[in-house]
């Protein structure tokens, strides 16, 4: 997060990259928050989307309302392009995939 405050986003999504694959909720919000702000990334929804919708995962409400707040601003080809995605992301970043340690 210290990268991250201090707009330092490359470092930023690497270390979020590192905490989504292991299946950190709060990294994949991030992820796809940067994607939806434009930080160090070009703006992309589908990818906000597709990120927050692997975050919200767990019911968290505050993840919940990050993604329907990116999902009603889509149009239904591009909701699809997320979903695709997200399952996509599923395979790696998801709880039920991830047993990795922290060691």
């Amino acid at each position: 997060m210290v990268a991250y405050s201090h707009g330092r986003y490359a470092a930023a999504m690497r270390r979020f990259t590192i905490g989504a694959y292991y299946a950190d909720k709060v990294s994949q919000l991030s992820i796809g928050l940067m994607y939806l702000n434009s930080q160090g990334v070009a703006r992309d929804p589908v990818k906000a989307l597709a990120w927050t919708a692997l975050a919200a995962k767990r019911g968290y409400p505050r993840f919940e309302a990050a993604r329907d707040g990116i999902w009603k601003n889509l149009y239904d080809d591009r909701r699809k392009q997320a979903s695709v995605l997200s399952d996509e992301l599923a395979e790696t970043y998801a709880d039920a995939t991830c047993t990795r340690s922290r060691g």
